[in-house]
């Protein structure tokens, strides 16, 4: 039962995040802006990967997980 609770906690911290970097990116300046080179025409929040990465510090917490290979 802890590890589904752990699992929803962290999926839903790596949700929040990405939200929050979508919601305010262009505020913080986390907008990449398109160019010739660009896979996009619009312009897209980058650097959503830190709601993740909050989630996976989150769960070595919980999990007592001092060091990663």
């Amino acid at each position: 039962m802890e590890q589904i609770i752990l699992i929803f906690l962290c999926f839903f911290i790596s949700l929040a995040g990405a939200w929050a970097l979508i919601r305010f990116g262009e505020r913080i300046g986390m907008m990449d802006l398109p160019n010739k080179r660009s896979s996009h025409s619009r312009k897209i929040c980058k650097g959503a990967g830190i709601g993740i990465l909050s989630a996976i510090i989150v769960a070595s917490f919980f999990l007592k997980i001092t060091h990663f290979l």
